[in-house]
């Protein structure tokens, strides 16, 4: 008889969900797709699991230049939040620009609520992180190819709706530190 994994996972700390994510990246042969839709830019998670996370993602597409990294970024239209998350979106740019398998795109938020974020990796998984008043709140992972058919579909639509983060940083002046 074989043995079949779950076709889903509960994540009930945040170190668990960033740590299942490290394992899955580090599998990943083809695309990543993530989004980072918050009200606090990710310096608000303090855990070495959570900068692992973050870590492991810009490695992975540095050591990886055949395939291809996408991600989504919101960024709140007024404070608070706005000036925090354009402060880190400007280090993010500039630690990111100039990778060509690197593709980000900005939304612009207008709800105190955290979207449900997401990562796509390869046609294995979907990592979801649902948050609450801008905290960690519980996170799944789906490993099924029906859910990873829906929700990267689900994503191609915001993507498509995003605009290009290059786009974004001429329009508002990103790259110009406010005083």
């Amino acid at each position: 008889m074989t043995v079949r994994p779950p076709a889903s996972t509960h994540y009930r700390t945040s170190d668990e969900f960033f740590l299942s994510f490290v394992r899955l990246v580090r599998t990943a042969e083809r695309h990543i797709y993530t989004s980072y839709v918050r009200n606090t830019p990710p310096q608000s998670f303090h855990s070495p699991a959570a900068q692992q996370y973050f870590r492991t993602a810009a490695d992975w597409t540095r050591r990886n230049p055949g395939a291809s990294f996408h991600r989504i970024i919101g960024v709140p239209a007024q404070e608070p939040g706005n000036s925090a998350m354009r402060q880190w979106l400007r280090e993010h740019y500039e630690e990111m620009h100039g990778l060509a398998n690197y593709h980000a795109r900005v939304v612009t938020t207008n709800s105190g609520v955290d979207a449900v974020n997401m990562a796509i990796i390869d046609d294995t998984a979907v990592l979801l992180l649902l948050t609450a008043d801008g905290s960690f709140m519980s996170g799944h992972s789906l490993e099924t190819a029906e859910a990873v058919n829906s929700f990267r579909d689900y994503y191609r639509s915001w993507w498509a709706s995003a605009e290009p983060l290059d786009s974004y940083a001429q329009r508002t002046g990103l790259m110009t530190p406010t005083p």
